[in-house]
């Protein structure tokens, strides 16, 4: 048991970072959520955890909240960052908030005095950018080359992490993740469930996944393990075809569907049309050129051998397991 061990995780209100919160109340940490003050808490446990306020737009604000805690003579074993956005209407909304709000904390944090044994930071894998066309796994060592906005501003703010001296530090860059809580794959699941199965493009496209329990019981092992400044891909260890994970959704929901091919190129003009359109009110469509580019390329494998390893353990959950689950709880939760 960990009781006496205080982490604290920054954007815990979340998919992932309620589901962090979880497994650090079930490892038996002291957890400290840290929220915005127009966070929806409905994801969080409602007990055991104390919240905390931050606005990461402000520095001073930061650095005040956890200057209080040190004049109470507290610290932090650990700190997680989950805290940032996979959506924007506009592209520098990704940068703000992706990569300017996370050197805002660590900022305050060094200038608040605060000690910590490690802090970790949820990347994604989208700051490697896909793999090549021949399908071979993202290694940890490959250069980044994200072909996303999102992308670029999580990798700004790995390498902004990367740079600190003195500064303990994991950076974690999961692959497509799916569990109870994710409205991503709610969105994909319901159109399964109205009997409707839509494909761009006729390409094959392999992914890596995760099933978020067994990504945040793995960060919580990596933060108790003796490595440090070093970043770790996560997946289960599986390859999938995307069209497998169609058929496995529609065997859990025991649906048949229509399914629906749309030529890439004539998908292709309709969001750059949009684009277009939105860019004059100087916004951005939720399918965008960049979101539809991430969708479509070929390969997102990732190799996360080392990261299990590092971390003496072995994914629990494959991928019948952990959709079951979601859907389960997708259902139970009137989500579906």
């Amino acid at each position: 048991m960990n009781l006496n061990k205080k982490v604290l995780v920054v954007g815990s209100s979340g998919f992932i970072g309620s589901n962090l919160v979880k497994e650090a109340l079930y490892q038996g940490y002291n957890v400290h959520a840290g929220v915005r003050k127009s966070s929806n808490l409905q994801l969080l446990p409602r007990d055991g955890i104390q919240l905390v306020e931050f606005d990461l737009s402000s520095p001073v604000q930061i650095k005040s909240v956890l200057q209080d805690f040190a004049v109470q003579n507290e610290h932090f074993d650990f700190i997680i960052y989950n805290a940032g956005i996979t959506y924007a209407r506009k592209t520098n909304d990704f940068i703000d908030v992706n990569f300017q709000n996370t050197k805002n904390f660590t900022t305050a944090l060094k200038e608040s005095g605060m000690q910590f044994r490690k802090f970790l930071f949820v990347s994604s894998l989208s700051a490697f950018g896909p793999g090549d066309a021949s399908f071979t796994p993202i290694e940890v060592s490959h250069p980044k080359n994200p072909i996303s906005t999102y992308g670029k501003s999580k990798l700004m703010a790995e390498k902004h992490i990367a740079s600190l001296n003195n500064f303990p530090h994991l950076i974690i860059n999961p692959t497509a993740v799916y569990g109870p809580g994710d409205k991503d794959f709610l969105k994909f699941i319901s159109l399964v469930t109205s009997g409707f199965e839509f494909h761009l493009g006729r390409s094959k496209q392999m992914l890596s996944m995760i099933y978020v329990k067994d990504l945040v019981r793995v960060m919580i092992q990596l933060l108790e393990s003796r490595f440090v400044n070093r970043s770790y891909l996560v997946s289960d260890l599986a390859e999938y075809d995307r069209e497998r994970l169609v058929e496995v959704i529609k065997s859990i929901l025991n649906k048949k569907t229509i399914k629906i091919r749309f030529p890439a190129p004539v998908i292709k003009a309709g969001v750059h049309f949009a684009d277009s359109i939105y860019n004059l009110f100087g916004s951005k469509p939720f399918l965008n050129a960049e979101k539809l580019a991430e969708m479509t390329t070929p390969n997102w494998l990732c190799n996360a051998a080392e990261t299990w390893k590092h971390a003496n353990s072995q994914p629990a959950y494959s991928l019948e397991k952990g959709m079951k689950e979601t859907i389960d709880w997708y259902k139970e939760n009137s989500w579906l």
